[in-house]
């Protein structure tokens, strides 16, 4: 689309939540920016990757110079997906995705710009106008729109006839009247209403009913009922008064967090040495490489038993001004039976399993012997089962009758980690709301 611009159809993509496309040099969708070509931002909204924007790269150069700089939409697109990424990480990425940086002091700016934070003429001197020309187009189409559509006849403003006696009405009510009518001073400002009888009513005996209401029969009849309550209450009051209550001591509420169980197995893809950092911040690093980092230069290094997992969770308190506000859900993650029963205590171990949300299994069934459900379809019955496995691997036929989601872990994308992380989020949080909604805080 030749007269699209390319920096608000983005905006309008990313503030909607419109679908984004990445294509490659045959028009078919790729997953990795730097393998595009071009990107789609909607029906008729394809652009070159490297395609200019109007968003000035140097806060010092004018918008009025033709040869100023500018970021082009793939940099301006990378920039909002690592939004939350830290400016080192960022840094090391942009290469990678063969695309421009975008500078320390510009993301926030950039970021805020593309969700619609900004309006849409841009930050004060960073975006050059738009062409003539595109004004027009936008211009006629916005007026299309409010029209109702595209060749809809402009509608005729009707002219307004009033009423002859609606005109003899309005005179009426505009005459000020002035001296007393029936006791009332009618003073200046004030209106002459219509008479009733012989009276003519004002602000104030327009607002009385006629209909003088007696409620005498009702209170004869509910009279003696009130004396006889009043009589009983007062004979038990003395009985009351004789016995001081005992003030019930608070009792403070146990929090109880969600577990997690993952395998013990040394080949599976997520373990005590990586969750953490997978789970808190979407991104996976295999487990000898973290087992090895976490280690550093000491002799002997052995991973905990009991490792805590925070994560940001949404939601909207009643009475508190419009917006989400950000709770942080803690869960813990264990290995194994041992590990956890610490949560429950001596012969407590029933409570701990009741608050076990969901395992993770590579499957093998031997991981499931010392557990309370020893069988798999019994297990996933009472827990989510998650299945991680590499995007590569073949389907495991013996796990598709578990009742288990597959969590698939790209070999070398990291860059799509957080998404896989936020969608076993979203199944989790589901699965414990509609199952065990007392562990939802």
């Amino acid at each position: 689309m030749a007269s699209a611009d390319p920096l608000l159809a983005l905006r309008k993509a990313i503030s909607s939540g419109s679908p984004i496309s990445l294509l490659g040099a045959d028009g078919s969708e790729v997953f990795d920016l730097k393998q595009c070509t071009d990107i789609s931002l909607g029906p008729g909204l394809t652009f070159a990757k490297l395609a200019p924007t109007r968003f000035l790269s140097n806060d010092k150069d004018s918008i009025d110079d033709p040869a100023a700089p500018t970021y082009d939409l793939g940099t301006l697109l990378f920039s909002y997906n690592e939004k939350d990424t830290a400016t080192g990480t960022y840094m090391r990425q942009v290469p990678e995705a063969g695309v421009s940086f975008v500078s320390f002091s510009d993301r926030k700016l950039v970021n805020d710009f593309l969700r619609g934070a900004i309006p849409a003429d841009g930050p004060e001197g960073r975006v050059r106008p738009l062409p003539g020309a595109a004004k027009r187009a936008a211009g006629e189409a916005a007026g299309a729109d409010a029209a109702g559509g595209a060749g809809a006849p402009p509608q005729k403003k009707q002219r307004y006839v009033p009423n002859r006696e609606d005109q003899e009405r309005v005179k009426r009510i505009l005459q000020i009247v002035e001296g007393p009518q029936y006791g009332h001073i009618v003073g200046p400002g004030e209106v002459k209403l219509e008479k009733t009888g012989a009276v003519y009513h004002n602000r104030e005996t327009v607002l009385r009913g006629e209909r003088i209401n007696n409620f005498e029969s009702v209170r004869a009849l509910i009279g003696p009922r009130l004396k006889q309550l009043r009589a009983e209450q007062q004979q038990k009051q003395p009985a009351q008064q004789s016995v001081a209550p005992v003030p019930a001591k608070p009792q403070k509420k146990k929090q109880l967090n969600p577990i997690i169980i993952i395998s013990p197995s040394s080949t599976a893809l997520i373990t005590m040495h990586n969750v953490k950092q997978f789970l808190e911040e979407g991104r996976f690093t295999p487990s000898e490489d973290a087992r090895r980092l976490a280690a550093g230069n000491l002799a002997s290094y052995t991973a905990e038993d009991v490792v805590q997992v925070s994560h940001a969770r949404a939601s909207t308190s009643m009475g508190a001004p419009a917006g989400p506000e950000t709770r942080k859900a803690r869960y813990f993650v264990v290995d194994g039976v041992e590990a956890l029963s610490k949560f429950g205590g001596a012969g407590k171990l029933d409570e701990a399993w009741d608050r076990v949300v969901c395992v993770m299994t590579t499957g093998q069934e031997w991981q499931f012997k010392p557990y309370k459900w020893k069988e798999p379809k019994e297990l996933f019955h009472h827990v989510k089962g998650i299945y991680p496995q590499w995007t590569s691997d073949p389907p495991n036929d013996k796990v598709k009758s578990w009742n288990v989601s597959e969590l698939k872990i790209d070999p070398h994308k990291r860059h799509i980690d957080k998404s896989t992380v936020a969608d076993f989020w979203r199944q989790l949080e589901g699965w414990i709301q509609t199952n065990k909604p007392w562990l939802s805080f």
